[in-house]
């Protein structure tokens, strides 16, 4: 993400330095304990979905996983007021665009609440995510991809990520789960 581009969950801990490191690692805990229904999958044929499969590309994962964050961290007022949307359920449709239903549901929940129907973001610091720059291992195989890398942070240390890719039919590519076993 550009930094001169970065909205402002990015920059909330400069501004709110009493949140505790302890909270960062509430998050991954909480990001993998939701039980959130996994939507259901609605393929084809096999052979068609591993073709599409094995189409997806470094390009199309930094895409997504860019495109994601940046739905994800939305600007904000001072006051962490939403500029864009007013309900986490505007968010999740946005975020449904790219992602599971499921997924999205699940990371809008974590990071905004809704308060006198407006959209409030949580200040807090984006979750440990996809680095395009850095080496991953992919498998794919009939209609789904799923990349494992291993980064570092400052903030959250050493950590893996799993992102599960699947092939709808009327969206193309969506990131269907996020995990850091």
């Amino acid at each position: 993400m550009n930094i001169s581009g970065a909205k402002s969950l990015l920059l909330i801990v400069s501004f709110v330095p009493f949140i505790s490191l302890s909270h960062h690692d509430n998050i991954l805990q909480e990001i993998q304990t939701k039980n959130i229904p996994v939507e259901e999958n609605r393929t084809s044929s096999t052979q068609e979905k591993k073709e599409e499969a094995d189409d997806l590309t470094h390009e199309q994962i930094k895409g997504l996983t860019e495109k994601f964050m940046d739905i994800l961290v939305q600007e904000t007022n001072q006051e962490y007021r939403v500029l864009s949307y007013n309900s986490k359920e505007q968010l999740v449709q946005e975020l449904k665009s790219i992602a599971s239903l499921s997924l999205a549901k699940k990371y809008v929940d974590l990071y905004y609440k809704e308060r006198n129907q407006q959209l409030y973001i949580i200040p807090t610091e984006t979750p440990p995510w996809f680095l395009p720059e850095e080496p991953y291992d992919i498998q794919t195989e009939n209609g789904q991809a799923t990349i494992v890398q291993a980064n570092s942070s400052e903030l959250y240390g050493n950590y893996k990520i799993r992102i599960e890719f699947k092939y709808k039919e009327q969206k193309g590519w969506i990131i269907h789960n996020v995990y850091y076993p």
